[in-house]
């Protein structure tokens, strides 16, 4: 089966039953441990790549973050054109524009990572929305026992089952 069709194939086996609670338990789990970043017998870490996650779709990304510096942008020149001419108007768009490129784009990537921890780890619909979008990695680095790191990535990797295999002991319980 290709890549495309298995995403549209539901999970299968014990965490897939939803109407048990085992995703929700699932998704403590892993929320419990992004929040320590340490679990027993290895090290968890998330990875958000921003620049995938910008997407109209994506509910952490907000088009207004954005819109701010465009009309600030237009202001600026607007004002400076009316006051002045119209090179005053393009020197004060210029400036805009290049406080935007240093800290302007910074600033939106930190509201979004921010908007992630706060509301998408704390809601399993918002988070399994998320995870349909590419850029959202986890991986697992085991300690001591030389294992090579495991990593899930959205939105083809079965997060269920990297918390099941890395998170969970045998008996369904976090670690």
């Amino acid at each position: 089966m290709d890549p495309i069709d298995d995403r549209l194939v539901p999970p299968s086996g014990p965490d897939a039953d939803d109407e048990t609670g085992n995703e929700k338990e699932l998704f403590r789990a892993l929320n419990a441990a992004i929040t320590a970043g340490q679990v027993s017998g290895g090290q968890l870490s998330l990875a958000l790549d921003l620049k995938q996650l910008d997407h109209i779709d994506s509910s952490i990304a907000v088009q207004a973050d954005s819109n701010r510096w465009i009309a600030g942008i237009m202001i600026a020149a607007i004002a400076g054109y009316f006051l002045r001419n119209w090179q005053t108007g393009a020197g004060a768009s210029a400036m805009i524009l290049s406080i935007y490129l240093v800290f302007g784009r910074g600033w939106i990537q930190r509201r979004m990572k921010a908007r992630f921890y706060k509301t998408v780890l704390t809601d399993i619909d918002a988070f399994k929305k998320l995870w349909k979008l590419k850029g959202i990695t986890l991986s697992f680095r085991h300690d001591s026992d030389g294992t090579k790191d495991a990593v899930c990535t959205s939105p083809n990797g079965d997060w269920r089952r990297f918390v099941l295999n890395h998170l969970m002991d045998g008996s369904g319980t976090p670690d």
